[in-house]
C-alpha cells in the first residue's frame, strides 16, 4: 500500500508541475484534471472516501468542465508567457525534486507512521453521507453550475 500511495503522490506532483509549465491551455487543463483525480485517489487510499468523492464530483465533474467550456467558447489557442524560459524550467524542476526528497526524508526518518491505508467497508456510509443530509445542497450546487454554464454561453454569444 505504501507503493501505491507514493506512486499517486508522485503522479500528483508531476501533473501539477506539468499544469504550471504547459503553454497550451487544453493540455494544461488535462494535466490539472489528472492532478485532481490522483489527489482524490490519495484521499481514497487514506480512507477519506467522502472527501475523495467530493473531489471527483466537484472539481472533475463541475469546475474542470466549466473551464473547458469557457476555453472552447472564448477560443483561446496558445498562451505564451515568460515562464517557458529554460532557466526557469530547470529552477522549478530542481525545486520540486528537492521538495520531493525532503518530504520522503520526513516520511521515512522523522515520522513513525505505521499504517497509511485503513481499509474499511464504508461504501454504504459514503452513500448515506452524500445523499441523506447533503442532497438538497448538492442539487442546489448542480443548478448553480448549470446556470453558470448558460450565462457564460449567453455572454459569449452576445459578444459575437
Amino acid at each position: 500500500m505504501y507503493l501505491i500511495f507514493y506512486f499517486f503522490s508522485f503522479l500528483t506532483i508531476l501533473f501539477t508541475f506539468l499544469t504550471i509549465i504547459q503553454s497550451n491551455l487544453m493540455y494544461s487543463l488535462f494535466y490539472f484534471s489528472m492532478s485532481v483525480l490522483t489527489t482524490s485517489f490519495i484521499f481514497f487510499l487514506l480512507g477519506n472516501y467522502f472527501i475523495g468523492s467530493l473531489q471527483i464530483i466537484i472539481y472533475s465533474g463541475a469546475i474542470l468542465v466549466l473551464f473547458i467550456f469557457v476555453i472552447m467558447l472564448l477560443n483561446y489557442d496558445v498562451v505564451k508567457n515568460g515562464i517557458h524560459n529554460m532557466k526557469f524550467n530547470y529552477l522549478y524542476l530542481s525545486f520540486l525534486i528537492s521538495l520531493f526528497f525532503c518530504v520522503l526524508y520526513k516520511i521515512f526518518f522523522i515520522l513513525k507512521i505505521k499504517y497509511i491505508v485503513h481499509i474499511t467497508d464504508t461504501l454504504h456510509i459514503l452513500g448515506i453521507n452524500l445523499f441523506k443530509p447533503y442532497l438538497f445542497i448538492i442539487e442546489l450546487i448542480s443548478i448553480l453550475l448549470l446556470s453558470i454554464v448558460l450565462i457564460v454561453f449567453l455572454i459569449t454569444k452576445n459578444k459575437k
